[in-house]
């Protein structure tokens, strides 16, 4: 069997590497992202169709089960929302209210692009920064990784090239 080095424990067996494991009590959670009323709602039903019946018909259903059947194992259920802690909202997101100390804005770059990058963009805008991606100076393990992530998180930030970037840090004031 081939192993695989570990710095911590010295050898690894290659084979115990996986993510198809079996649940384990006290280790397992079904996390329920926004799942809520800003997010879902009949309102959408007009203005974003296409969610609303994917939401409505197939993803809320899925929802209802695994909640179900989490309860009933007495497995944990976490729920994430937005929401702001402040009377006047100034914690939230950008996208909600803008919330921040001192750095306002981020300019990120480096690896794997539909991976770190991905949740670094999302997790800065959500936590209320400017956030820009300098799309060339960063990378995914192939091109079309790289634009698929490009495009799925572009809008969360403003898409700056080395140049584009360079020059606002010259303008700097």
């Amino acid at each position: 069997m081939r192993t695989l080095r570990c710095p911590k424990t010295g050898t690894m067996p290659a084979g115990s590497l996986t993510r198809d494991r079996p649940i384990r009590k006290g280790r397992a959670a079904l996390l329920i992202v926004d799942v809520q009323n800003g997010t879902f709602s009949a309102a959408f039903a007009q203005s974003k169709p296409e969610f609303h019946a994917a939401a409505s018909a197939r993803v809320i259903p899925n929802i209802r089960r695994l909640l179900d059947s989490f309860r009933r194992a007495s497995l944990e259920v976490i729920y994430t929302m937005i929401e702001n802690l402040t009377e006047d909202g100034r914690d939230r997101s950008l996208d909600y209210k803008l919330c921040n100390i001192g750095i306002e804005d981020l300019f990120v770059v480096g690896f794997l692009t539909d991976q770190c990058i991905d949740h670094v963009i999302k997790d800065g805008a959500d936590c209320g920064y400017y956030m820009s991606c300098v799309h060339d100076a960063c990378a995914a393990e192939t091109k079309a990784r790289h634009e698929a992530a490009l495009s799925g998180f572009k809008g969360y930030c403003r898409m700056l090239s080395t140049d584009a970037a360079l020059r606002l840090v010259a303008q700097a004031q």
